[in-house]
C-alpha cells in the first residue's frame, strides 16, 4: 500500500545517496564521514560549551594517521574513493604530470606523537634566540620518530602543454582530504592558523582550503616550503633516489589571515569544507611529500598553544634535567 510504496521510497533514497555519492557514513574499513561528523561535532560542541571557544583553545586535530579512522580514510587514496584521501593531476586537462600515494602505517607510540609533546616549530629555531632563558625553557620539545603513520605522496610534474590540450599552462599534481559534511569543521573563531605536521623536498606546495561562504567552491590558498632535500632538476635521477623517510619531521602553522583568495582574506571564523595540497610552482620534475597531521591552533609567542598544563609540565621537567 502507499505506506509500504513511502518505506521503499525512503530506503531507495538513502541507499542512493549512501552508495552513489559518498558510500555509507559507517564503512566497514573504518573511517568514513558519518564518524568524522560524529567525532568533530562533539569535540568542538564540548569545548564550545566548557570554554565559549574562549582564547586561546587547545589544538583541535582535524586529522591525524596514528588515529585508527584516519588511518582507514588514508589507506584508500589509491582508490579515487570519494570519502578518502584522493589524487589528481594535470592529466584531466591533457598534461603529463604524475603523481601517486599510499599510506605508510609507520609505528604508533603515543607518548611520542601526542597533541602534549611536538617538536618546535620550523621558524622557531630563530625565533627562540630572540627570547630570553625563560622562554626556551617552556618550549623544549621532543624530537618525533621518523616513522610515524603518515601519507606519502610523489610524483614527477610535468610543465609540457599537450597538443590537443585547450589550457596555456600546464604542470600540477594535488591531493585532496575527504570532507566535513554539516558544519562538522566549524571553527566558530577558536582557531588563528593551521598546523601541518609534513616533510618534503624545498619545492614551494600550496595548502588549498575550502570554506563555507556565500561563494560555492570557495577557497583559499597559501604557500608552504620545507628545508629539507634541495630538489635539483638538473639532476632528476640522483633526486628520484633520495629517501625521504630518514628526514625529520617539520611543524609547519599557516595562520588563517594568510590565506587569500582573489584578493580576499580569510578571518578566524572559519568553516572547513576540506583541506589539500597542490604542488604547481612551474617547474618540471620530481617531488615527494609526507603527510601526518593537520591540526587547527593558536599561536603564543611565536609558538603552537598547547595549553597551560602542558607548560607548567614542560617548566617542570626542565628544572629537573638542570638539577
Amino acid at each position: 500500500g502507499p505506506l509500504f510504496a513511502v518505506t521503499m521510497s525512503k530506503q531507495s533514497f538513502f541507499s542512493r545517496f549512501f552508495k552513489s555519492q559518498y558510500n555509507y557514513p559507517f564503512p566497514k574499513r573504518g573511517g568514513g564521514w558519518g564518524r568524522r561528523y560524529a567525532r568533530m561535532s562533539k569535540d568542538l560542541n564540548q569545548r564550545e560549551w566548557q570554554t565559549s571557544f574562549a582564547y586561546p583553545q587547545d589544538p583541535f586535530t582535524l586529522f591525524d594517521f596514528s588515529d585508527p579512522n584516519d588511518a582507514s580514510d588514508a589507506m584508500v587514496v589509491d582508490e579515487r574513493d570519494l570519502d578518502g584521501w584522493r589524487v589528481s593531476d594535470d592529466g584531466v586537462i591533457g598534461g603529463y604530470s604524475k603523481s601517486i600515494a599510499r599510506f605508510v602505517p609507520g609505528k604508533i607510540d603515543e607518548e611520542d606523537i601526542s597533541d602534549k609533546e611536538t617538536p618546535t616549530e620550523q621558524s622557531s629555531d630563530t625565533e627562540n634566540n630572540e627570547q630570553d632563558e625563560d622562554d626556551n625553557e617552556l618550549i623544549r620539545r621532543p624530537r618525533i620518530p621518523l616513522d610515524i603513520p603518515h601519507i606519502h605522496w610523489e610524483g614527477h610534474v610535468d610543465t609540457t602543454v599537450g597538443l590537443e590540450s585547450k589550457v596555456d599552462r600546464a604542470g600540477f599534481a594535488a591531493l585532496r582530504s575527504p570532507e566535513f559534511f554539516y558544519n562538522s569543521c566549524d571553527l566558530k573563531g577558536g582557531y588563528e592558523a593551521i598546523e601541518i605536521m609534513c616533510r618534503a623536498d624545498t619545492r614551494v606546495y600550496t595548502v588549498n582550503l575550502a570554506v563555507d561562504s556565500f561563494i560555492p567552491n570557495d577557497l583559499f590558498q597559501g604557500q608552504i616550503v620545507m628545508g629539507g632535500q634541495p630538489t635539483s632538476l638538473q639532476r632528476e635521477e640522483e633526486e628520484e633516489n633520495f629517501d625521504l623517510s630518514k628526514q625529520p619531521w617539520d611543524i609547519l602553522y599557516l595562520p588563517f589571515v594568510e590565506l587569500g583568495s582573489g584578493g580576499r582574506r580569510l578571518d578566524n571564523r572559519v568553516n572547513i569544507e576540506s583541506i589539500g595540497l597542490t604542488l604547481m610552482d612551474g617547474k618540471s620534475g620530481p617531488f615527494q611529500f609526507d603527510l601526518a597531521r593537520i591540526r587547527a591552533v593558536n599561536v603564543w609567542k611565536g609558538h603552537i598553544w598547547e595549553g597551560m598544563e602542558t607548560l607548567n609540565e614542560r617548566v617542570e621537567n626542565t628544572r629537573n634535567l638542570d638539577r
